[in-house]
């Protein structure tokens, strides 16, 4: 099974939201080469660069080999809340086959276009966001994957 990416968040009101996502295989074979490559520190960019975007506090990072856990504090801002999520859409570049993952209590205000529910995207957030996920996110197949979009949703996604 390929190793994956889980980031927990903590809302406004106290409720936990995880991020998902598959990343590069780590076997005993290469273990100590992308140790040496700093994968470790790289896979965590991507953690932050997600925590950046987002108004809720970031509790947990969990990579395969690597478990991390932060402070189970609740965020300050009001709008923080799991509901508000920025839905990051991405395709294999192999298979385009389509997927994607949520980041919960989206900073909108920092990334979105106003009156609109897409990502504004020259954003620094954002920009920096895709940047880590195409370097260092891949497909359910393995394969490398594009950003195709972002756009805000609610609670039914």
């Amino acid at each position: 099974m390929q190793p994956s990416m889980n980031l927990t968040f903590v809302d406004n009101s106290g409720e936990k939201s995880t991020v998902r996502f598959p990343i590069v295989d780590v076997t005993t074979a290469n273990i100590e080469t992308m140790k040496a490559q700093s994968f470790f520190p790289i896979a965590q960019s991507i953690a932050k660069a997600i925590a950046d975007i987002s108004l809720c506090t970031p509790i947990k990072s969990q990579i395969s080999l690597d478990p991390a856990l932060y402070p189970d504090t609740r965020p300050e801002s009001m709008y923080a809340q799991r509901e508000l999520g920025l839905l990051v859409e991405m395709q294999d570049v192999v298979t385009s086959k389509r997927s994607h993952f949520t980041v919960p209590g989206v900073d909108w205000e920092a990334i979105g276009l106003p009156g609109s529910d897409r990502v504004d995207e020259t954003a620094a957030g954002w920009t920096e966001l895709v940047t880590r996920v195409e370097l260092y996110v891949q497909s359910e197949d393995g394969n490398a994957v594009t950003v195709t979009g972002g756009r805000l949703v609610g609670r039914n996604r």
